[in-house]
């Protein structure tokens, strides 16, 4: 039997300690099945000390680690993504970018968030002031629209989703949902 292999998204890989977290990550995931590939390895963190080593740009540099984490994306199954808010009331952009592009090569998507405010109460934090509805829409202290449909996040990326809006509280939770999802088929 081919093991599904899990493209692990999310800010993560900005830890301290990425490398022993995404390998927990990928512990964890081996013990439902499931093949992790968690982007900040050890391999990409010898390719960026070589090219630093041999005098690289940033930008290069750069360039390597979008094409790796593309190729993993290309060579995964699925995508698991961390949905956290990362640095904004929204999840990290580059998880969501990766998300996108996962949905777009109709790879299923599973996503987990341990903070299950939806996006109007995270957006209105941000702005320190309550939201305001007028005209059927929901509008922050800043003159925008807020997305408030109900979702964690925008729902673009909630949307694409497998199981749509229902994200998982905790990595293991999603990591369990992959697993049925191509381990249970029948029960589906």
């Amino acid at each position: 039997m081919k093991y599904p292999i899990a493209y692990l998204a999310g800010p993560d890989v900005f830890l301290e300690n990425a490398k022993e977290h995404g390998q927990a990550m990928i512990d964890l995931c081996k013990q439902y099945g499931i093949v992790g590939l968690f982007p900040a390895d050890d391999e990409i963190f010898d390719k960026i000390s070589s090219m630093y080593s041999a005098g690289k740009t940033k930008s290069e540099i750069a360039q390597m680690i979008f094409e790796e984490d593309v190729d993993k994306i290309r060579r995964c199954d699925c995508v698991i993504a961390n949905l956290i808010p990362f640095r904004s009331p929204s999840a990290d952009p580059g998880t969501t970018w990766e998300m996108g592009m996962a949905y777009g090569l109709r790879k299923p998507v599973w996503g987990y968030c341990s903070d299950r405010r939806n996006q109007e109460a995270r957006v209105t934090d941000m702005l320190g002031n309550p939201s305001i509805e007028k005209d059927g829409c929901i509008w922050g202290s800043d003159g925008m629209m807020i997305d408030s449909l109900g979702g964690l996040d925008n729902l673009m990326m909630t949307r694409s989703i497998v199981n749509k809006h229902q994200i998982a509280h905790s990595f293991e939770e999603a990591v369990h949902q992959v697993h049925n999802y191509y381990f249970h088929k029948e029960e589906k």
